[in-house]
Order: C-alpha cells, then sequence, then structure tokens
C-alpha cells in the first residue's frame, strides 16, 4: 500500500509505502530486525542533477528530453549509478538519506521503487518548489512525522530553496531533521552571501522554535549550504556570513546574529537559547577530515554539511558516534577529485561526494 498527499500549503509531496520491496542493487532486506538498532547513519548527497525523462518546463535547458544531450537511457543510467552509491555506502544503505538535486516526485519514486527496491526505504517525502528546477528529499526506513517545507523568501519574494524538515522516531527516540540546500556562489559570492543569511536565519528561527516547545532536542542540518565551514575566514571577515566560528558568533550583536549560525567541534561551546544558536560541525573535531566534499579549481571545499545540536552530546538516548567523507576510488577521477556526472560521456556519479552521519541510540 503506497500513499502520496500533496500540501499545497508548503508545497510538499509525502509518499509513504508499507509494501514488502524483496530485492536491490546491492541490498538487504531493508525491514526493521526482531532487536532494537544500536546505531542509526545518516547519508547526505548532493545527487548531481537527478532530471526524470518528461519535460516540465522547469528543467535545465540540457536535460531537456527532446535534445540531444538528454534521454529516458540516460535518466536510468544515472539512477542506476545513483542507486549503486546510495546501497553500498554503508553496505545496504544509511537508515536515512538525505538528498539534494532531485527534480521531483516522479524521479525520487523511480529511484526508490525500482532502483532502491529492498532497501526498506519505505517513507519518503519531496520539496515541491515551483520556481526551482531541483529540489531536497528524505527517504527513511523509520516512519517520518511532522513534514514540513520552509519557504526562504525576502519580502514574499523566494530567495532560497526550501527547507525541508521532518521528525523520526527511532525506538522511541524523537530526531528533528532539516535538509537543506541553500544558494550557490553563482553570480559572486560576495553578491549571493545575504540569500544564504536568509536561509540560515530560517533554519535558526524554527531550530529556536524547537527548543522552545520541546527543551534540548536532537536536530540535524544537513545538506549543501554552499557554503565552506571556515567561510568567513576565507573572504577575511570583509562581510557577514551565513556560518561563523563560535568564538566570533559570541562577540555579535543580537541583532548581527539573525542572519548566522555559530559553528564549533567543542560540543562544550555548542547551545541553543534565545539569544544565540551555536551548532557542532563534524568538520571542525579532531581528527579534522582530511578532504573536503567538493572540489572547486581543484581545491577542496566543505560545502556539504551536518550540524548537530548539543543533545547529541549529552550521553542520553541518541549519541554521535562518527562522521565520514566518503572518498573510495569508485567516485573519484585519477586527480582525487569527485567524479562528476558527465551525460555526454554517460559516466560519473556526482561534483560531490557523500557525508555519512552514525549515531548511537541508547
Amino acid at each position: 500500500m503506497k500513499q502520496c498527499i500533496k500540501a499545497p500549503v508548503w508545497g510538499l509531496f509525502v509518499c509513504m509505502s508499507v509494501q514488502l520491496l524483496l530485492s536491490c542493487n546491492g541490498c538487504s532486506m531493508g525491514l526493521f530486525p526482531d532487536t532494537e538498532p544500536e546505531n542509526i547513519t545518516l547519508l547526505s548527497y548532493n545527487v548531481q542533477n537527478l532530471f526524470d525523462d518528461v519535460w516540465d518546463g522547469s528543467e535545465y535547458p540540457e536535460y531537456d528530453p527532446a535534445g540531444d544531450s538528454w534521454s529516458s537511457d540516460l535518466y536510468h543510467l544515472k539512477l542506476l549509478q545513483l542507486s549503486d552509491v546510495l546501497s553500498r555506502y554503508p553496505e545496504g544503505g544509511a537508515d536515512i538519506l538525505l538528498l539534494q538535486e532531485v527534480e521531483n516526485l516522479n524521479a525520487l519514486e523511480m529511484l526508490v521503487t525500482h532502483y532502491l527496491k529492498g532497501c526498506g526505504y519505505r517513507y519518503y517525502c519531496i520539496s515541491d518548489a515551483k520556481d526551482s528546477a531541483v529540489n531536497t528529499a528524505i527517504l527513511s526506513r523509520y516512519p517520518l512525522e511532522d513534514i514540513q517545507a520552509h519557504s526562504v523568501s525576502i519580502e514574499g519574494i523566494p530567495a532560497g530553496r526550501p527547507i525541508l524538515e521532518c521528525k523520526i522516531q527511532t525506538t522511541g527516540i524523537p530526531l528533528r531533521i532539516f535538509n537543506c540546500h541553500w544558494k550557490s556562489k553563482s553570480g559572486g559570492a560576495a553578491e549571493t552571501e545575504p540569500l544564504r543569511r536568509v536561509s540560515a536565519a530560517v533554519l535558526a528561527g524554527r531550530i529556536h522554535q524547537i527548543a522552545e516547545q520541546h527543551g534540548q532536542s536532537n536536530i540535524i542540518a544537513a545538506g549543501d549550504f554552499n557554503e565552506c565551514i571556515d567561510e568567513q575566514k576565507q573572504v577575511d571577515a570583509e562581510y557577514p556570513t551565513a556560518l561563523v566560528p563560535e568564538r566570533d558568533y559570541r562577540a555579535l550583536s543580537a541583532a548581527q546574529r539573525s542572519g548566522c549560525i555559530g559553528v564549533t567541534g567543542r560540543e562544550k561551546d555548542a547551545g541553543i537559547d534565545s539569544g544565540a544558536l551555536i551548532l557542532v560541525s563534524p568538520w571542525l573535531m579532531e581528527p579534522l577530515p582530511q578532504i573536503g566534499s567538493y572540489a572547486y579549481r581543484s581545491e577542496w571545499e566543505t560545502i556539504d554539511h551536518f550540524l548537530l545540536s548539543p543533545a547529541l552530546f549529552d550521553n542520553s538516548g541518541m549519541e554521535f558516534e562518527q562522521f565520514e567523507v566518503i572518498q573510495s576510488e569508485q567516485l573519484l577521477k585519477e586527480d582525487g577529485y569527485p567524479k562528476r556526472w558527465i551525460p555526454q560521456l554517460e559516466s560519473g556519479y556526482s561534483d560531490h561526494l557523500p557525508l555519512l552521519l552514525k549515531c548511537s541510540l541508547e
């Protein structure tokens, strides 16, 4: 049985599939074991333009199936390549997938019900931003609850992609997840930074609201933020950035903090209260990751993120355990950088590397 609902208030597609799926490309049965799991894994991945083979008018021109550069064969090859990655890292697939750059529900359902068949992703949702060619999606082996898509706008005019939120109950332990895809730097880093700050303000506002209503909560914000963890340092603090080191963040006024989020590598420095939001970034934790998740002009960047609330470090319930940049030979070119998807060559995966997060359940 499968149920799909479109919620026009937020522009959201929600699907719940409870049919038993028996086979998969690299997946074992994705059913819940008899014993409660000891951990939960999350994979965040910008899949680089997963477009279907139907022309809707909102696609990038090179993904028009009536043209010479896109076809049904390429669409299914892209799905095959993607499913191989998603079912392999970790083996059998992560419990929760947070994907960026998925065109629509049609592409998502083809991925879930055909290419990830048997992986146990019985619950999935996707934002439905009419003003964007691509959307964010969440696939889960656990039920998705309270699904929302938060619009990002300035005076009612869209200023970025919606932020997709859901609540997941993992063996009775609640987890709030945000899947983000902030504005790219196309057009200039300084010129587009205000749009990323708007997205940061929306995310921060919602996290503060959760804290006010529920107290300390397990919260994970993930996705492609198009902002390096040390963005402020890279621009020599010439202008305000959306992600700010904890020490600098604390020096800001309340008004200045409204468009940014503090980040730290030490859980003792993190905090959520009415006047501040400082989250833990694994990019800043020891030992520091050796490479980034995206390369620009042969320089590694840390624009893909997991940002974690302090509750994931309080030795109770759900606890952060491990962070990893998936850098297997399969996903890298000979020069060591991501093997991007190139339709004309019928090869590649994505210009981003996946991020894997593991949390223990107590």
